[in-house]
């Protein structure tokens, strides 16, 4: 059993669902990602399972391969902020895109984020928390704890 905690008293760990194999989600204790510069720590609240998310389990998505953690459809509560985050503070109640895009590239500088050529997935969020970069997120708008009352504003995705 792990000490969750470090000598500082801050959480080390978390409970999080490991692909580990084809056909195997196993629940495991592994240590809290570690908080970069431009990212946030969140606290998950809520984590969607998708047809896709299920096609990546059974192996029907082969450019994905275990082990892996998985999960990215998500919401949550920003525990920590990078030092270079200024635009969410802790507490925050946000959503997340699994997408995180260059905003360099000509795709991000005429609309088409989701063509992006240097986008990268963020997954991870079947688990307790996450680190995801900070131009994934938004503000939550209006916070249900029925999760189909959730509702949210994406006005950077919007065509």
């Amino acid at each position: 059993m792990f000490n969750f905690k470090d000598e500082k008293g801050d959480l080390r760990f978390m409970k999080a669902a490991y692909w580990s194999k084809i056909n195997s989600l196993e629940l495991v204790e592994t240590e809290i990602p570690e908080l970069r510069d431009d990212d946030v720590l969140l606290k998950i609240a809520y984590c969607g399972i998708c047809d896709n998310d299920m096609q990546i389990i059974t192996g029907g998505y082969p450019p994905l391969q275990p082990p892996k953690f998985l999960g990215h459809e998500y919401s949550g509560v920003i525990e920590k902020v990078g030092k270079n985050v200024t635009d969410f503070k802790v507490g925050q109640r946000v959503i997340a895109n699994m997408q995180d895009f260059c905003g360099h590239c000509w795709y991000c500088h005429n609309g088409l984020e989701h063509f992006c050529a240097n986008k990268n997935t963020v997954s991870g969020a079947f688990a307790e928390y996450v680190v995801t970069p900070q131009n994934t997120l938004e503000v939550l708008l209006h916070w249900h704890h029925n999760t189909t009352h959730i509702f949210f504003h994406f006005h950077h995705l919007q065509t």
